[in-house]
């Protein structure tokens, strides 16, 4: 009966240990990670600016409550800010 034997693959390194991989990854990875994180940090702050906007000026036109120049202010400048991002971004 034959029989048909694999051959071992040959081992590069002395020892017969295997030889290391070359390190091929050398960029840091937590840059792209932090950028893409504050991006969405700024465009979810002008979604809550839009919201600020919406919540404290509608009551204001609606005559619910006294006008109050702030809230309003704010909501603009967080949506402005978040727009610019995501055009930028």
């Amino acid at each position: 009966m034959t029989q048909k034997k694999m051959t071992v693959p040959v081992l590069e390194h002395r020892d017969g240990r295997e030889a290391r991989e070359p390190i091929t990854k050398t960029r840091i990875f937590i840059v792209p990670k932090f950028r893409k994180f504050v991006h969405t940090f700024v465009v979810g702050l002008g979604a809550a600016g839009f919201g600020l906007l919406v919540g404290s000026g509608l009551p204001q036109l609606l005559g619910l409550v006294s006008f109050q120049p702030w809230p309003p202010v704010i909501g603009y400048v967080l949506t402005a800010l978040g727009c610019w991002e995501e055009v930028r971004g």
